[in-house]
């Protein structure tokens, strides 16, 4: 899932966005997840908020003491149109946090899940920047509609690639 929200309190909401958390809450998702190293702790503290890339850039913080991904994964979020976008996830047991955690000191946000229910959000049926096939996006129910919701519950073995 990808927001393109700066501050939860000044966004709008989805016309849908009852409709959401009912949803979100029968799936049993009770909070959504950002994760990044501890050394952009400062940078976040510094712009008030998590932000996107686009955001710190014209914040003047881009690019962060470690900003994530790799100069291949930038380009795919600027191809992609995520740039201007912040990444949340519904759990924080994805397999890219298992892999980075293990060279990377991180920390977890945990978000309400009324932020999936504003109205710029954007719900995806795989990673946003995969290359391995192309990705489905969308707004509001249609865009929840494309997740699956049983694979985020799933407990797969790590290198399980087809698990997850």
């Amino acid at each position: 899932m990808r927001s393109t929200g700066f501050a939860l309190m000044s966004e709008q909401l989805h016309p849908a966005s009852e409709q959401i958390l009912q949803r979100l809450r029968r799936e049993r998702i009770n909070s959504l997840y950002h994760f990044t190293c501890v050394e952009n702790l400062p940078c976040i503290r510094q712009a008030g908020a998590l932000c996107s890339k686009d955001k710190l850039e014209k914040l003047g913080l881009w690019p962060c003491p470690d900003p994530g991904g790799n100069e291949t994964s930038h380009n795919l979020d600027k191809h992609h149109d995520n740039w201007d976008k912040l990444a949340l996830n519904f759990t924080a047991h994805t397999p890219m946090a298992y892999w980075k955690k293990q060279a990377k000191h991180l920390c977890f946000f945990s978000i309400s899940t009324k932020a999936a229910a504003l109205d710029r959000v954007l719900f995806t049926d795989t990673n946003a920047t995969s290359t391995i096939e192309p990705h489905k996006r969308l707004p509001g129910l249609d865009g929840l509609n494309l997740v699956n919701f049983s694979a985020i519950r799933a407990t797969p073995a790590p290198g399980d690639r087809t698990g997850w």
